[in-house]
């Protein structure tokens, strides 16, 4: 009935060698979206400003227009890297189907 305790010394090791590659795995995310919102920023500030030699216009609705699609494909991508983790973190993925043995 008294089974002798486990080692769970195996198990935090595991993890802290989790979490630092997945520090090393989040800092170009977070480097590559403030440099695509930094982007988004630039050029919708340029939309703004509606540089011309003819027609110097300061319209916000062209800002918003860029600002509106470079936060959308930013959420687009996010998604899609959220739906990758849970798939690749699931279970049933990480053990290959092994085929029926037939008696």
């Amino acid at each position: 009935m008294n089974s002798p305790p486990r080692p769970t010394q195996p198990t935090e090791k595991r993890c802290s060698k989790r979490g630092s590659s997945e520090n090393k795995i989040q800092l170009p995310l977070v480097l590559i979206l403030l440099g695509l919102g930094l982007w988004g920023g630039f050029l919708a500030y340029g939309a703004y400003l509606g540089i011309s030699d003819q027609a110097p216009s300061h319209d916000p609705r062209r800002a918003w227009i860029m600002l509106i699609c470079v936060g959308s494909f930013l959420l687009f991508w996010l998604t899609a890297l959220a739906l990758r983790g849970k798939r690749a973190n699931h279970p049933s993925d990480s053990q290959p189907n092994k085929p029926r043995q037939i008696k």
